[in-house]
């Protein structure tokens, strides 16, 4: 892979210290990856099964990236610049695998299962950094030339226990047990060119680090199950004992030993109202510990105007969630209906907490001067996440199509800290959108749809930040056999985004096409020409919102290709039972001549 690609970033702050980050950069990266999947099913009766998957991955790994950046303040003045080169080798392996075996008794809605999954990984790379940093306030400058060497290795061990006991003539009684041990340990040691000799020799130990984690948690658990014909509910809750321990070598000795202790409930109601309408509510709730890198008080530099650090500090976050979908359809109008909810609540969420200083300062031993930033991981409470979407279907007859409409709203709100001030970031998004798809024949497909998005960013630090923007995909689809095997495509697709910064105001058409021809009696060889971007517009655009800054993205994407493509179908089988029975050919797929089913 090889990328360009630009940034326009803007940083919440109050109004005098208002400050902006301009970025271009050029990586190439190559990849090599093997994988390989294993599954092994045993069932030497009715009431045993035992399912075996193990997996294996390795992966080489180099990339390069050079980067200019620079940060410019309020009044267009510059304050610091960077020219960072950086390259890095990795090799990788990953094996990991599950057990799983269940049983059934003979007394029904009796059953056990044990599964038990393992995982060894280890992770080998070495990288050099190259740097030089300007800031302009105090007519100084940085140079970095360092090399780094780093292994990672982690396994982790969880097997899980459950038993399910009828009580009564529809419920049923679920005891489950479930510990875990993941332990990661990671030893990466930094070193500056040395001026006399020119070799790299000087250890730079706040920018090493030795890391030794453990998280094991035990989990035990009950809950209650009970069906009828039309109904399905289950409530229960787990009680959870965790323990976090980290041994830090490097840049400083540090001990950390932290435990955490938690009940965590569980609900699930599912009630069909007929064979085609029913509605299934869901609450879980979920801890998760923080990273190794979260926790390691160790400066990631990569890019030297904006510095990271880890937090020994951090506490394991709490989740709760709440998940609403309903469904209807009627097949004798042929009409459907979806309605979808989702809202998630985090306690002591993993937030940023950014400092930029005014004037040189010293923080935890990192010096900063003005035009850098150094950003740290802290808990938080207030983060939410809500989704909601409606689609509802009916068919077109007299044109013999199908029109779906939906819409949907999404809701996300991040705390961080800025300058130690509190900042929530409100992002709202409105979404609605039409699909009409055709339904005329094999010969004929045809279908045409429009998605449009608003959104609108709230701070509450600086409302000086607030934008809202907009962009839309409108397209348009045709798929045709006008004779014998002769295959036809055609698609358009046009893009807009308004509200963003000048640069990343785009409209854009993205035109593909293809030919092709189905050989043989059943047509099962497809030989096709297909051209990608006939227009040569494609484009990348993104916005990014952060709790902590708004930004544009614009990213080198592939233009306008060729591309021949030959596919063979293998759609005849003989029968399992009986194998004298006669061939049968399966129907024809239902993409009617579309871009092809490898």
């Amino acid at each position: 892979n090889t990328s360009n690609s630009s940034l326009d970033r803007n940083y919440i702050l109050s109004r005098e210290n208002g400050l902006h980050y301009e970025q271009v950069s050029e990586s190439e990266n190559d990849n090599l990856n093997h994988r390989a999947n294993l599954r092994f099913e045993f069932t030497p009766d009715t009431s045993n099964t035992f399912i075996i998957t193990p997996k294996f991955s390795w992966q080489q790994y180099s990339a390069s990236s050079f980067l200019n950046g620079a940060n410019i303040l309020s009044n267009d003045t510059l304050q610091s610049t960077t020219r960072t080169d950086n390259s890095n080798k990795t090799m990788a392996y990953d094996l990991s695998g599950n057990i799983l075996y269940r049983r059934k008794f003979a007394k029904p809605r009796r059953t056990i299962s044990l599964s038990v999954n393992g995982g060894y990984n280890t992770r080998d790379s070495d990288g050099s950094l190259y740097s030089l940093n300007k800031y302009y306030q105090f007519n100084d400058s940085t140079l970095l030339d360092q090399q780094n060497a780093q292994n990672t290795l982690g396994n982790s061990f969880s097997p899980n226990l459950s038993y399910t006991e009828p009580i009564g003539g529809k419920g049923q009684l679920m005891f489950s047990y479930n510990p875990s041990f993941t332990n990661t340990n990671t030893d990466k040691r930094t070193y500056n060119k040395d001026t006399i000799d020119q070799t790299f020799s000087s250890l730079d130990t706040l920018l090493s680090n030795k890391y030794d984690n453990t998280y094991t948690f035990h989990r035990g658990g009950l809950s209650y199950r009970v069906n009828d014909k039309k109904s399905t509910f289950m409530v229960g809750a787990n009680f959870q004992v965790a323990t976090l321990n980290g041994e830090q070598e490097f840049p400083s000795a540090l001990s950390v030993h932290k435990t955490f202790q938690n009940i965590l409930p569980q609900a699930m109601f599912n009630y069909r109202f007929s064979k085609t309408n029913n509605i299934r509510i869901n609450y879980r709730t979920n801890t998760a510990a923080p990273t190794i890198t979260q926790l390691q008080n160790v400066i990631n530099n990569s890019n030297p105007l904006l510095l990271s650090v880890g937090n020994p500090d951090l506490k394991q976050n709490f989740e709760q969630t709440l998940t609403l979908r309903y469904g209807a359809s009627n097949p004798v109008k042929a009409t459907s209906l979806m309605l979808y909810g989702f809202a998630s609540y985090v306690m002591d969420y993993v937030a940023n907490s950014t400092y930029i200083p005014t004037k040189t300062d010293t923080v935890s031993g990192i010096v900063l001067k003005p035009g850098s930033q150094l950003t740290k991981p802290v808990n938080l409470n207030g983060y939410w996440n809500t989704r909601s979407f409606i689609t509802y279907g009916i068919p077109v007859s007299k044109i013999k199509c199908n029109f779906n409409v939906n819409t949907g709203f999404t809701y996300n709100r991040i705390p961080a800290l800025i300058n130690e001030k509190t900042n929530l970031a409100n992002n709202y998004n409105f979404s609605q959108g039409f699909v009409l798809s055709s339904n005329i024949s094999e010969k004929f497909d045809f279908s045409v749809s429009y998605t449009g998005n608003y959104s609108i960013v709230k701070n509450t630090l600086q409302t000086q930040s607030d934008n809202n923007y907009y962009n839309h995909a409108a397209s348009a689809r045709l798929n045709i056999m006008p004779w014998k095997g002769l295959v036809i495509n055609t698609a358009y697709v046009q893009t807009l985004y308004t509200g963003l910064s000048q640069a990343y105001n785009q409209n854009y058409s993205l035109w593909t096409g293809a030919i092709g021809y189905k050989f043989l009696k059943d047509q099962s060889l497809d030989v096709r020409l297909s051209v990608f971007d006939i227009l040569t517009q494609n484009k990348s655009i993104s916005r990014t919102v952060t709790e902590t800054y708004i930004e544009d993205s614009f990213t080198q994407v592939l233009t306008q290709y060729y591309m021949l493509t030959v596919t063979y179908n293998i759609r005849k089988f003989k029968g399992f039972d009986d194998p004298d029975k006669k061939t049968e050919t399966a129907p024809e797929g239902g993409r009617r001549g579309g871009w092809g089913g490898h």
